[in-house]
């Protein structure tokens, strides 16, 4: 007697879309940074005054110490509840950051206690930002970012800041200006107004070298 065999074969599975490389691990401290910015919105007669100027003060910590020091617990709630951490499940690397924020805004005219009418108005920020970055591996170089940002408008910080700077500028130079600042009174949510932002972003590369 003779007998043949037939071999079964079964139908080859798609090729799964979820990443294969291992999760990057971020090391504890990636980065420290501090960002000072001083707008004079020079013209004739305000060059050196330090007058009708926007000013920022920023400090920057990069990496999984900001993780591990429950700063981004508030941000990852969030992300639960609008399930913004599925997508950065896809991610093969996690990044994360904080920024204290510090920003200031005066008209041209400082020595008067009166708002100046047609100029933009005193206003201050006080605020702390958490990100996170989630890096997806392979061709599409796809990143899911979110961030939470809170802080306080209005605060009296501004003006003591700035009322210390011009003190000691005119100090070390014997002239007569920068005057103190005398409008703060007159800032936007004036003694202070919490405010904040949530935002979820998706970034992908188009062009350029995939490494």
């Amino acid at each position: 007697a003779r007998s043949t065999a037939s071999a079964a074969g079964a139908q080859t599975a798609p090729p799964s879309t979820a990443s294969s490389a291992p999760l990057f691990e971020e090391a504890l401290v990636t980065g420290l940074s501090l960002v000072h910015d001083n707008d004079g919105w020079p013209h004739p007669g305000n060059s050196f005054k330090d007058d009708n100027y926007s000013a920022g003060l920023e400090v920057r910590l990069n990496g999984r110490a900001v993780r591990s020091s429950g700063l981004s617990r508030p941000l990852e709630a969030l992300d639960w509840l609008t399930r913004a951490n599925r997508l950065h499940a896809r991610g093969t690397q996690r990044h994360h950051a904080a920024q204290l924020i510090g920003l200031a805004y005066t008209p041209d005219v400082l020595d008067s206690r009166e708002p100046q009418r047609g100029d933009r108005p005193f206003a201050s920020l006080a605020a702390l930002s958490v990100r996170r970055t989630s890096v997806a591996a392979g061709g599409r170089d796809e990143v899911w970012s979110s961030e939470l940002v809170v802080g306080m408008l209005g605060l009296d910080t501004a003006r003591e800041v700035q009322t210390l700077l011009h003190r000691t500028r005119r100090w070390m130079t014997g002239n007569p200006t920068p005057v103190d600042p005398l409008g703060w009174n007159n800032q936007i949510s004036d003694g202070g107004e919490p405010t904040a932002l949530y935002r979820v972003g998706y970034q992908q590369r188009l062009f350029g070298d995939p490494s």
